[in-house]
């Protein structure tokens, strides 16, 4: 299946009232090509993606969560944790991230497309866009967390 979408960073005090979260913890047991597996609120689910900036195939399937919960002791990466939310706006399902542990300080959002050339209004809680930029990926918060990033405090001055 083919996935299309866009990731921004977020500035957390612009956004309008978020609902419920669901609670993600992901491991990766490969980054290239990558295999994750991933626990969403007590369910858990296996991922192959292959390699791309805004168009890659994914394939996902859910497991059990026990074997995904041993799956994830395997990863030699750091675990990413998140807090998940959906937003609908213009026809669009957003989903903002906010994440935890190592990670902890940095939002994101992404957006799924149905063509890589699509226009889409930005909204006004949005910082830059990092499609293109690899270490904002999840493969890569997990081999290097944002926490050790040298830049770490000059992307934070972004989210304000």
């Amino acid at each position: 299946m083919l996935e299309i979408e866009r990731q921004f960073l977020v500035k957390p005090r612009l956004l309008p009232p978020l609902g419920e979260p669901r609670r993600i913890f992901q491991a990766y047991l490969s980054i290239d090509p990558e295999v994750r597996v991933r626990l969403v609120d007590g369910r858990g689910y296996l991922a192959v993606k292959s390699e791309g900036d805004v168009a890659r195939d994914e394939f996902e399937y859910e497991v059990p969560a026990a074997e995904a919960e041993a799956m994830a002791r395997l990863s030699p990466y750091a675990p990413v944790e998140k807090l998940r939310y959906r937003l609908a706006l213009g026809g669009r399902l957003w989903e903002v991230d906010c994440y935890a542990g190592e990670n902890a300080g940095l939002w994101s959002a992404e957006v799924e497309l149905t063509d890589a050339a699509q226009e889409i209004a930005l909204p006004a809680w949005l910082a830059e866009e990092v499609t293109y930029e690899p270490r904002f990926k999840n493969k890569h918060l997990a081999r290097a967390p944002f926490r050790g990033w040298p830049d770490r405090e000059a992307v934070l001055a972004k989210l304000r």
